[in-house]
Parts: structure tokens; sequence; C-alpha cells
């Protein structure tokens, strides 16, 4: 049977309220609801609490608020800390244990817990786990700098070393990886690049066919389409630029950690370097291109009519260099 999908709740100022809290004459008419509302927002309040806490220092991911959500995570955290408190109650317990089998003197062959290996094994297994990683964390230090481990955790050390070896030969992997994706951009902006030109020459070619009379140096007709593909392209090596110097910046701190392994044939960061200051060029001498277009935007689109302007232009400029020069004549007379 199908069920109604009515939002069970509203948000109204940033806040998420259920719908029935909308109603304050509704709530003040009807003690009951009212209760219900006190006891709803009480337990948000707790289970608000209780998720800040487990998730700290971390923000509590987004959730739909709603009355299953919150019976849910009120029985997840009963169940939790239920399972803290047995947990606190074991190491107490434990603890009691372990302090009683000193104070009566009692040997390692008369305890349960034989020797000192179990006695530390029982403890680390007590320990929380943030209390249990600032314990790996202090082992670690202490290997790395030369002190010598007891021999009931040196297998956990050389566990934990292997583990770091492999989480490095990942480093390594993803360092690879980022490494091909530069030169994939790299080598899609300079096909970009060839692309422009091509177009830019082929432009210069149909003008000069076009246009015996116009030096084409200095005249390049209004072509839309060609000025928004350059706008594009420009867009394009601006978003480009800044993913490279993004993964530059990658690559520089993680060659401070551990120097790259480059092969023969392998890219290394002089080449990404050296990648990046081709790319400026390129970027600089697109910017030439776009200014000599944008200098003939005056210009009439239609070629005749441009001949003609450019003619009425010299004219002018004739007929001005004339007049200077009769007023030259007669200013020396």
């Amino acid at each position: 049977m199908h069920q109604s999908t009515q939002p069970q709740h509203l948000t109204l100022g940033g806040r998420i309220l259920p719908l029935h809290v909308i109603s304050q004459g509704e709530m003040q008419a009807s003690p009951s609801k009212a209760r219900a509302h006190a006891l709803e927002t009480h337990s948000w309040s707790l289970v608000t609490s209780w998720l800040g806490e487990t998730y700290h220092p971390r923000p509590v991911p987004a959730f739909e608020r709603n009355a299953a959500t919150l019976n849910a995570l009120q029985i997840l955290m009963t169940e939790c800390l239920t399972a803290n408190e047995l947990h606190h109650l074991i190491f107490e317990s434990r603890s009691e244990q372990l302090i009683m089998a000193e104070t009566h003197g009692t040997t390692g062959d008369e305890h349960p817990l034989h020797g000192k290996s179990d006695l530390v094994a029982i403890l680390d297994d007590s320990l929380s786990q943030s209390a249990q990683s600032a314990l790996d964390s202090m082992s670690r230090s202490k290997v790395l700098l030369g002190g010598k481990s007891s021999s009931c955790h040196s297998s956990r050390f050389i566990g934990a070393l292997e583990v770091d070896m492999v989480g490095l030969s990942r480093r390594i992997f993803d360092l690879e990886a980022q490494t091909q994706q530069v030169e994939d951009l790299i080598s899609n902006l300079v096909d970009q690049d060839s692309h422009v030109d091509g177009m830019i020459n082929g432009y210069g070619i149909y003008a000069k066919e076009n246009s015996p009379g116009i030096d084409t140096d200095d005249l390049v007709p209004e072509h839309p389409s060609l000025h928004s593909q350059i706008l594009q392209h420009q867009r394009e090596i601006k978003q480009l630029s800044l993913k490279a110097d993004e993964y530059r910046n990658r690559l520089a701190s993680l060659s401070n950690v551990q120097p790259l392994r480059s092969k023969s044939g392998d890219v290394t960061v002089a080449d990404v370097a050296s990648g990046m200051e081709a790319l400026d060029r390129k970027r600089k001498q697109m910017l030439q291109f776009q200014e000599t277009i944008a200098s003939f935007h005056g210009l009439p689109p239609d070629v005749h009519s441009s001949r003609q302007e450019v003619k009425r232009v010299l004219g002018e400029l004739n007929r001005l260099q004339t007049k200077r020069d009769e007023l030259f004549a007669k200013l020396i007379e």
C-alpha cells in the first residue's frame, strides 16, 4: 500500500523544525503536543551533543531530521554508550586484578597472567582508540630515532613499518598518476595552440588571396567566430595554468619528502617546470595575437568596404601630409 511522502519538517531561519512546531497556538491549546515537542527537542539536543563528541574534531555529516532518524540515532547512541561503559568496567576490573596480584606478591607462575608480556598485552588491549594511536606514534618515533624495542613489541613495530612502506608506495603511485595528468594537460594545451596557430595562418593566407592591395600584416578582417574561439582558448589556458600550478606545488611538496625516481623517459619536476615556461610563452603569444586582431575591429566586415575605407584613410593621410608640407614651407619663407 502506498504511503504518503509528505515532509515531516520545515526549514525556517536556517533551522529545521517539525511541522507541528509551526503552530504556536496549537501547542498552547494542546499541552500534550507541547510536552511531545519539548521531549523531541531534548532528544535531539542529546543526540547532537553525542554526535559532536563522536566526530570531533571533524564536523558532523548532514542528515535528514525526522522521527525515524531520531529513533535510529537514539538506539545507536545507547548501544555505543553501553559498549563504552562495559569497556570501562572491564578495564577497571583488570586494573584491580593487577593491583591485587602485585599487593599479594603473586608470581607469574601462580597468577593466570603469565609474565610481563601478558600484562602489557592486557593493558594495551584496554586502551582507547586515541590512546592506542598515541602509543603507536611513540613507538614509531622510538624506532626512527634508533631506540631499542622490547621483544614483546618487536613484531608489532615491524608490522607498523610494513604498513608505512605500503603507504609510501601508494603515495609514489599517486605522484606518478598526478605527473601523468600534468603531462596530458600540457599535451592537450600544445595541441590546442597548434590548432589556433593553424587557424591564424590559414586566415592570413585567405586574406592575402582575397585582398591583394592591402597589407595583411597590418590588416586582418574581423572574424567573429575566430575571435570567440580565441577567447575560449584563453579561458582554457587560464584554467590549465591554474591546474598546472596546483600540480606543480604538489610535486614540489612531495619531492621534499622523497626524491622522484627518474628513469630514462620518465617525466621529472624539471621537465614539468620547462613545460610550464613554454606554456607561459604560448600564453603571451596568444595575447599578442588577440591585440593584433582587436586593432582592426573598426573596419567593416566586407572585404570591398574595408578596401574602400583603407583607401579613404590613406587619401586623408596624404592630404594632411601635403598640407603639413605647405605650412612648413610658408613657415620657412
